[in-house]
């Protein structure tokens, strides 16, 4: 390594210090979108998985149309669903919405 005077020493000791917060942060901020979007995922996984029984539970199997359906159904559409779910007197009413 070159010989470095004291205020090379000193900037490259802040251009370190500097580097390794930005890198942290911009860590941070990366690995909290992941955990937000992977919690996310698990919520509506949750929610889907609960209006494939309630469907279970009152109308038997769920046919393959409406399950795709569920498949990719964000939260506003899975919230409708299982209200039309609970509320439906046949498996044939949602499949006709």
């Amino acid at each position: 390594m070159p010989h470095m005077t004291s205020w090379e020493r000193i900037g490259h000791e802040e251009g370190l210090a500097e580097g390794l917060r930005k890198g942290l942060a911009e860590g941070l901020e990366t690995g909290l979108e992941r955990g937000l979007e992977r919690g996310l995922e698990r919520g509506r996984e949750g929610q889907r998985a609960m209006l494939r029984q309630v469907l279970r539970l009152r109308f038997g199997e769920v046919p393959a149309t409406l399950d795709a359906r569920i498949a990719v159904a964000l939260e506003p559409d899975l919230a409708a669903l299982l209200d039309q779910a609970l509320a439906a007197n046949s498996i044939e009413d949602l499949l006709r919405q």
